[in-house]
């Protein structure tokens, strides 16, 4: 596990780079990354070191990554110059269906990342000098409605900061500074309203401006300040990081290992129970949940896990779901995916709902167990595990 003394030190010696190339301001810096001769560090446990540790961040963690989903659709990155209906080409290939009918499945966009609600009408770009154009992954962690988004990409602060400037329409925002980095404010924590909905520079459906800090390879937003604190507290090393957790640390490899161009992670779990308030805070699939609490007590619930990981990928082969579960020990994971490969065949309940599934591969190494199912409706369907407790990966 990678200590934390490291992330400290690193974290420090970046922030110093940037406030003495700054002046003293800057939005976030680069996160602190590997120590030197780490060489194995995933593109996921990379984003994560910017993401803070808390209990909620552990629960939800949602990434996408626009440059693998470029990559497959074969849509050549847009410069910062393109036209908008260029622009818009772009976004439609980004998330949908290429005139070779390859498709992606990916998460619902944030606001930040102009792939989020209202994209067609209220561009980013004039505001913030920013939008998909510059992003390449972007990350959602914790609980609605303080959620945390990150972007990565190529961006440009002084550029930013120019278009707020020369925009009429926006709010003045507050300048605010957090161990030395520099946000932009609009309102007071969590506060919106209806007349601001969707309002420039980049008000969000409930006309909450929240906080917005740029530097050239990340953009945060927050709807609240302590939020954003959280976040440059991450950055910089000051804080704990979900790559950190040795279960989400787990979990984002195996979704880079796998391929994964959309992805899920959490330390909730589908957990079965005849007692209401111990089932899992994921819903029911409509029509089974009393089903799976009559399994209880047999061999076709999985054992017991500490945390998983679902998404979507594609390779020569064809599209499929990526599925990541981390166990307490080997024997649990090697006893799980036998068991996983015996709901597939024989769970009648879990059939109609993996229509069309092609092939199931699936990998244990210590305590993680990772799995490809392939096929167009388990590659499309994977969100559905992030909502519901479905009859793929339920246990006692």
């Amino acid at each position: 596990m990678l200590g934390r003394k490291r992330a400290i030190i690193s974290g420090l010696l970046l922030l110093a780079v940037a406030l003495t190339a700054c002046g003293g301001s800057d939005g976030p810096v680069s996160p602190a990354g590997a120590e030197p001769g780490y060489t194995t560090i995933s593109l996921f446990e990379e984003l994560l070191f910017a993401v803070p540790d808390t209990p909620d961040t552990r629960k939800f963690v949602m990434i996408n990554d626009y440059a693998a989903a470029r990559e497959i659709l074969g849509v050549p990155e847009t410069g910062p110059d393109a036209e908008l209906p260029a622009l818009m080409q772009h976004i439609i290939d980004s998330v949908g269906q290429d005139s070779a009918n390859n498709t992606v499945y990916m998460a619902p966009g944030t606001l930040i990342s102009g792939m989020g609600q209202g994209m067609w009408d209220r561009p980013l770009r004039p505001y913030l000098a920013f939008d998909v154009r510059n992003v390449d992954q972007s990350v959602e962690a914790g609980a609605v409605p303080f959620v945390l988004e990150l972007l990565r990409g190529r961006f440009d602060p002084e550029a930013t900061a120019q278009a707020l400037a020369a925009c009429s329409e926006c709010p003045p925002p507050d300048m605010k500074t957090h161990n030395g980095v520099s946000f932009y404010s609009w309102g007071e924590d969590g506060q919106g309203s209806l007349q601001g909905r969707y309002g420039p520079p980049a008000f969000d459906h409930l006309g909450r401006g929240g906080r917005i800090a740029v530097s050239s390879d990340y953009v945060y937003r927050t709807v609240e300040t302590p939020g954003m604190q959280a976040l440059i507290d991450a950055n910089i090393g000051l804080a704990p990081t979900l790559a950190e957790v040795e279960e989400i640390r787990l979990l984002s490899r195996a979704m880079s290992g796998l391929g994964a161009y959309s992805a899920f992670l959490s330390h909730e779990t589908h957990r079965i129970s005849r007692t209401p308030n111990d089932t899992s805070t994921f819903g029911p699939l409509p029509g089974t949940h009393d089903k799976l609490i009559a399994e209880i007590g047999r061999s076709t619930l999985l054992l017991p896990y500490l945390s998983f990981a679902t998404g979507a990928g594609k390779d020569e082969t064809g599209p499929y779901m990526a599925l990541a579960l981390v166990h307490g020990d080997a024997g649990s994971a090697e006893e799980n995916a036998r068991r996983l490969e015996r709901r597939i065949a024989e769970n009648e309940e879990l059939q109609p709902w993996m229509e069309g599934l092609e092939g199931v591969e699936i990998k244990v190494e210590g305590r993680l167990l990772s799995a490809k199912l392939r096929g167009d409706r388990p590659a499309s369907g994977w969100r559905s595990l992030v909502f519901f407790i479905t009859p793929l990966i339920p246990h006692e």
